[in-house]
């Protein structure tokens, strides 16, 4: 549910079979992406809360952490309870790299502001510092 903090009446509501683990507003603000225990990513309508589309994010476990890239959003970050971090691209809604190195689950993560690193924490305690260009390693394409 999002509501107007002036107003404090309900301007969205988003419905899905799903817990919501994190979401995070497109730079435009014109959409929002969630992630939660579905497996999923799901883009919605920032304006009526539409589903746009659902893409899955994991084949194996729930997604727990969410980031779009903060000056025109062509690309996100997600961590998930497979111990993964991946990176996608906004448009196409394909993964193109991945970054393994937590041994449980991502908490969360942050894409920093000049896009070149990332940090990650993971529900071992360990936080990851990553170099983008350099950390990650590109997944092939089908």
């Amino acid at each position: 549910l999002c509501f107007c903090l002036e107003t404090q009446v309900r301007k969205l509501a988003l419905f899905e079979s799903n817990v919501f683990t994190q979401i995070s507003w497109h730079p435009d603000e014109s959409q929002l992406l969630t992630t939660g225990s579905n497996y999923k990513i799901s883009y919605y309508d920032a304006y009526d809360a539409s589903t746009i589309r659902v893409i899955d994010g994991s084949f194996t476990d729930e997604m727990t952490a969410l980031d779009v890239e903060p000056i025109d959003g062509a690309w996100f970050l997600t961590g998930s309870a497979d111990k993964t971090i991946k990176l996608w691209s906004y448009d196409d809604g394909i993964a193109v790299a991945q970054g393994l190195g937590h041994a449980k689950r991502v908490n969360s993560l942050k894409i920093a502001p000049d896009r070149s690193t990332a940090v990650s924490v993971g529900n071992e305690g360990g936080i990851y510092v990553w170099a983008l260009d350099q950390d990650l390693c590109p997944l092939p394409h089908k």
